[in-house]
């Protein structure tokens, strides 16, 4: 059984969470249930721009950073298709970051919450992505729970 597999059989993931986010609730469910089980520091520590960055000295971050950007840009495109979906997101990742605002300072939780944002919506709006922009978008989280590996394979 996969890891997908047992936590969605898991009876610590609501039911409801499994038709929620579109046709990718499983994926956006599962990633959502982890990402409440990391610790503060390493969630900050992986939405850190620095944190994954490329090395700035190697002449290629400006190429990364606008490949990062055209992702992100369609994603943007792609979950404007799914309101919804998106409002469900965003309001269970404010919901799990509304304990740290107060403890942690208020940029930590603004980039945070902007790191989780784009790899849930882009776990949800996966069939609409090529694998290298679900790869960008879902970085910040690759080491913490890696991706399912029919997502993105090795």
């Amino acid at each position: 059984m996969t890891p997908l597999e047992q936590t969605l059989n898991s009876t610590e993931l609501r039911a409801e969470e499994t038709r929620w986010y579109g046709a990718a609730s499983g994926y956006v469910a599962w990633f959502l249930h982890h990402l409440r089980c990391i610790p503060a520091s390493m969630w900050l520590a992986a939405a850190d721009d620095e944190a994954y960055a490329d090395d700035v000295r190697d002449g290629t971050w400006l190429l990364e950073e606008q490949a990062d950007y055209a992702a992100r840009h369609r994603l943007h495109e792609a979950i404007e298709s799914m309101p919804v979906v998106a409002r469900r997101i965003r309001q269970r990742i404010n919901s799990d970051l509304a304990v740290f605002e107060g403890i942690l300072p208020a940029l930590a939780v603004q980039r945070m919450r902007r790191a989780a944002h784009l790899a849930a919506f882009a776990l949800a709006a996966w069939p609409q992505l090529s694998r290298d922009d679900l790869r960008r978008l879902y970085r910040p989280f690759a080491d913490l729970i890696p991706p399912p590996r029919e997502l993105l394979p090795e």
